[in-house]
């Protein structure tokens, strides 16, 4: 025997609205996260970088300048690092569900 569910016409709008928020609170607080991280990559790069010639000052100017680019093209793989690890609650609770039929 089936039960039915009865929602009253203006519930539905109210829990559509609550549903909503908490969605747009998730969204903003994902995106100040990714912008975070971003953030510290960026500067921690960039900070390497610029270190370069402080911390080998025999370095000759083509060498720093070498090691200096290649510290900054660090920063797509960090960055694409950062959105990985952004993603992994997501993959855990596909493998939560996938685990029975997995086994």
């Amino acid at each position: 025997r089936r039960r039915r569910v009865v929602i009253r016409a203006g519930a539905a709008p109210a829990r559509l609205d609550a549903a909503r928020a908490r969605l747009a609170a998730a969204e903003r607080r994902a995106a100040w996260a990714a912008g975070l991280g971003s953030a510290v990559v960026t500067a921690a790069v960039a900070g390497l970088a610029c270190l370069v010639p402080v911390l080998a000052p025999t370095l000759t100017a083509e060498a720093a300048s070498v090691i200096a680019l290649l510290t900054l093209a660090l920063l797509e793989p960090l960055g694409d690092l950062v959105a990985a690890a952004q993603r992994v609650p997501a993959l855990r609770a596909v493998l939560a569900r996938l685990a029975p039929v997995l086994r």
